[in-house]
């Protein structure tokens, strides 16, 4: 994946859990795009959400049931940067994509994306390959990732993640 990114954070109170930090305030926009509306969402760290979606008021939802408990507020004019650049990297995503993140997920989660950006633009990666690569072969079954065993993982069919 050809994604630059200068600086990687983490911020949520539990490594296990949906931030539930009250005093967290996130600042999100909602654009279009080629696919569709586009959601970006800001923490006083870096972007914290993505969201695409056909349907602004479904996204607002969402964004909410992921930040339980943080104050959200609609403010255009704060993130129309970063959704500006959202938006350009949809549309051409061989450019690259450099903005600061706020990620929050579990422990497995962080160690999924953190393979995942190594992965190329256009490149497939196997459940299966992607489970080896963070060390743990057995978090995928095997219906899930049935159709390629390749040992490098990159390849198509069903089971498999497009990136």
């Amino acid at each position: 994946m050809n994604v630059v990114i200068k600086k990687i954070t983490a911020s949520a109170p539990s490594l296990d859990s949906p931030s539930t930090d009250r005093r967290d305030e996130i600042v999100f926009s909602i654009g279009k795009s080629d696919i569709g509306r586009v959601l970006v969402a800001r923490s006083n760290i870096g972007i914290c959400a993505t969201l695409l979606g056909s349907d602004a008021g479904e996204l607002r939802r969402d964004l909410s049931s992921r930040f339980l408990g943080c104050t959200l507020v609609r403010d255009d004019e704060a993130v129309r940067d970063e959704l500006e650049k959202v938006t350009r990297f949809i549309e051409t995503p061989n450019e690259g994509l450099d903005l600061p993140l706020d990620i929050r997920g579990t422990r497995f989660q962080r160690r999924v994306w953190e393979v995942l950006r190594t992965v190329r633009v256009g490149a497939v990666i196997t459940y299966a390959a992607l489970a080896r690569r963070i060390g743990e072969p057995n978090a995928v079954s095997p219906a899930h990732d049935s159709v390629n065993q390749a040992d490098d993982g990159v390849s198509g069919g069903a089971g498999a993640a497009v990136l």
